[in-house]
């Protein structure tokens, strides 16, 4: 339970320590979701998600009518993650792992942009190429930010691994040896 809190406080952190740059933020909250996520599983992922963007959004924004749609991305990004290290194949195989890194980076950005866009619609009268153009840095963004964490994630599992405290089998296969 204090693994779950740490990862909350990196969160946090990591949310207070992220570049915003009018369309897009670059930031590294992705990391403990994903951390969180492997060790313990989907929801767990998800609440660390959930709860550390709602932080977030509290002391950045207030709470809006929009604030939901906000908190969707690293919910999704906790639950995907978790669901697939569920599975003996992605915990066994490192490049399996950062497939499924790449995979919830292109999810949390195609929610965030939806949200984005939903806001730009229903609030404000954006216009489409502006949307269009935010859209191409979203996707670029999004992109540098998968290739930092799928180069991260194994440097960080590496040392659980090698002290046993990451196991490569799913709970209920080490049960049946």
């Amino acid at each position: 339970m204090s693994l779950i809190g740490l990862s909350l406080a990196l969160y946090i952190a990591f949310s207070f320590a992220s570049f915003d740059i009018r369309v897009t933020k670059i930031s590294m909250t992705g990391i403990p979701v994903i951390f969180i996520s492997v060790v313990y599983g989907p929801l767990e992922g998800a609440l660390v998600g959930g709860i550390g963007e709602l932080i977030y959004q509290l002391t950045h924004y207030g709470l809006e009518v929009t604030t939901p749609l906000w908190l969707l991305p690293p919910i999704f990004r906790g639950l995907i993650v978790g669901f697939m290290f569920k599975h003996k194949n992605v915990r066994q195989h490192p490049i399996l792992w950062i497939i499924t890194v790449v995979v919830s980076c292109l999810v949390v950005t195609t929610v965030n942009t939806f949200s984005l866009w939903a806001v730009g619609w229903l609030f404000y009268e954006v216009d489409s190429k502006a949307i269009f153009i935010a859209i191409l840095i979203r996707i670029a963004t999004s992109i540098a930010t998968a290739v930092v964490y799928a180069l991260l994630i194994p440097v960080l599992f590496e040392p659980l691994i090698k002290q046993g405290k990451f196991e490569t089998e799913t709970p209920k296969e080490k049960g049946s040896n």
